[in-house]
């Protein structure tokens, strides 16, 4: 029986504290059920429990300036561990499955004996299948026990409820973080920056999701774009995963090597990314923290006070 979909927007009559804790109640709710209820694809499972604690963390970024030190660390801690011991698994699967892409793009470039001395070399270094799906639900079972404790965690906490002000402080830090992580990857070209940015982005993306119903017309198109920027940043860093794990566990990552022609290929691809991550990141994070506020806030404010009722469901149709 397939998990009902959780309905992860804010509402025009309820309060935000409400809304907060019905998102959080319904994403922790879907994500324990797929892991109880297991469907016959186990990987969607696991991939639909690290997208919930994603956007719980995201929940957890807008209520940083609201809480205490030792609730946001505690529970970011505990959601983080959660989503390293999947994100290990995940990175795994990721990797073989970039890996087999890579070798079908550079078989007609008549390298077809370099990449398959690679990928055979890749497969002797992962685990045996029944080793992956015992560890897949391990991280599974402990996911559940962390989210458990931390929907108790939400239940127990009390949020104050000044509309607007509630969440606007924590949405400017995180837009104001976008810029920065994105000039810092724009000036580095590391890996490890252009995966922070990345992380931002997500976050981001998840929190606008939940506020379109106020803007559906601007609101939807940002979502859209949004949601190709972090396509485009999780495409490249599944290269810069497999190359690390090509360089760390494969011998002589040197350029004349096999694994040096495919580590290449992979920077090839990753350059050209990167650069259409930063045309399409200019664009949304063109404004000021503050403007871009100000816009937010009139739109939410004509929102709460208009009788329009409110409906989730055009938080899922971007204009």
């Amino acid at each position: 029986m397939p998990v009902k979909a959780p309905q992860l927007v804010f509402c025009r009559n309820e309060s935000v504290s409400a809304g907060l804790r019905r998102i959080v109640d319904e994403l922790i709710k879907s994500a324990i059920a797929c892991i109880k209820e297991p469907s016959t694809e186990r990987e969607e499972d696991l991939h639909q429990v690290r997208l919930a604690i994603k956007r719980l963390r995201a929940i957890l970024q807008l209520l940083r300036p609201l809480v205490s030190k030792t609730f946001f660390k505690r529970e970011n801690a505990r959601l983080r561990s959660a989503a390293r011991r999947l994100a290990r698994l995940r990175d795994l699967a990721v990797a073989r499955r970039t890996l087999e892409q890579v070798t079908d793009k550079l078989a007609s470039h008549s390298q077809d004996a370099a990449v398959q001395e690679v990928f055979e070399s890749f497969l002797a270094q992962t685990p045996a299948s029944s080793h992956y799906d015992e560890d897949r639900e391990t991280a599974l079972r402990l996911a559940a026990r962390a989210l458990a404790q931390t929907r108790r965690a939400f239940h127990a906490l009390r949020l104050p409820d000044r509309g607007w002000k509630t969440i606007e402080p924590g949405l400017k830090k995180l837009y104001r973080r976008n810029r920065t992580c994105m000039k810092h990857a724009s000036s580095s070209d590391k890996d490890e920056d252009f995966h922070e940015w990345r992380k931002r982005v997500k976050y981001y993306f998840y929190l606008l999701k939940m506020l379109t119903p106020m803007w559906p017309s601007r609101l939807g198109k940002t979502v859209k774009h949004l949601d190709c920027l972090q396509d485009k940043l999780g495409k490249d860093h599944d290269l810069a995963v497999l190359k690390s794990f090509l360089v760390k566990h494969l011998s002589n990552p040197e350029n004349r090597t096999p694994v040096g022609q495919v580590v290449q290929y992979l920077e090839k691809r990753s350059a050209k990314l990167r650069k259409q991550s930063m045309a399409l990141g200019k664009i949304l994070f063109a404004d000021k923290p503050g403007h871009w506020m100000k816009a937010l806030r009139k739109r939410w404010e004509e929102w709460q006070s208009s009788g329009i009722p409110s409906n989730p469901l055009l938080s899922e149709k971007p204009a």
